[in-house]
């Protein structure tokens, strides 16, 4: 059985890694190949520049080669490891880029990780994140996003939310 984001047995998995250049924040790509050496799954760690590296066009062309980059498949995950703009910014510009009706890379995520600062076990669907909105809406990230409004514009319909921890190993 294999593990999603690990080994089969104890056999490892091939796996590419590509590191964005994202100047002073961060964006990795991790890849699994199968024994065809085809890409089976897509993890996306972070994705977000700090607001004081380059400016604002420099920073909107970067994010926008990133997520052109992204692949245009159901098998990409994206986990957030904590909640810095420099962590999650791209994302806030694919949001806006993906409500862009010239944009042409309407991207979202199967699955997402976000850290869990409220104890919540294990992982919600998207009609489980309806239920927990109240608590998501009063959780603003930045310009009056809320963590609800940021969750449901990158996941899929069917993909899952997991809350992760410090230590945690993601399946």
């Amino acid at each position: 059985i294999y593990n999603k984001w690990g080994t089969k047995g104890k056999q490892i998995m091939p796996t590419t890694i590509r590191m964005y250049n994202c100047a002073f924040g961060d964006c990795f790509r991790i890849t699994h190949i199968d024994d065809r050496g085809m890409a089976t799954d897509h993890l996306y760690v972070d994705f977000g520049i700090h607001k004081k590296c380059g400016d604002d066009v420099w920073r909107n062309n970067r994010y926008d080669d990133i997520i052109t980059d992204i692949p245009d498949q159901r098998n990409v995950d994206f986990l957030l490891t904590h909640y810095h703009c420099d962590h999650y910014a791209g994302i806030i510009r694919m949001i806006d880029q993906n409500h862009n009706p010239a944009w042409a890379h309407n991207r979202t995520f199967r699955d997402v990780y976000i850290p869990d600062v409220w104890s919540i076990a294990d992982s919600v669907n998207i009609v489980q994140l309806l239920l927990l909105r109240d608590v998501f809406t009063k959780t603003v990230l930045e310009k009056g996003l809320s963590l609800f409004r940021f969750l449901i514009s990158i996941c899929h319909a069917a993909g899952r939310i997991y809350f992760v921890r410090r230590g945690q190993i993601i399946q």
